[in-house]
């Protein structure tokens, strides 16, 4: 169920972004963190139904990804909110799994 949750966000992210027409770093950056939320859930799940162990969430570089999550260098806060104000009210904070 999670699985299927993340992938409808990041396709109603797509349908924003698709809307738009020119899309923001902070949309764009925002699409990658939940990919890789997506990802590392499968990924998860799939080692669970083979016997493995979680991988390692370290395995995926984010911030090699995206650069920081923090607002320090090429985004505006204001750019930021504004993608926000876009999404459906139940994805416009993003939560933790």
């Amino acid at each position: 169920m999670r699985i299927a949750r993340r992938a409808e966000t990041i396709a109603r992210l797509a349908a924003v972004a698709h809307e738009r027409g020119e899309v923001s770093a902070g949309l764009r950056r925002v699409l990658v963190i939940q990919a890789v939320r997506l990802t590392y859930l499968a990924a998860a799940r799939f080692a669970h139904t083979a016997g493995r162990p979680d991988p390692d969430p370290a395995s995926i570089d984010v911030e090699g990804l995206v650069g920081t999550v923090l607002y320090e260098h090429d985004i505006d806060r204001d750019q930021t909110d504004s993608d926000a104000e876009d999404l459906p009210e139940d994805h416009q904070s993003v939560e933790e799994d």
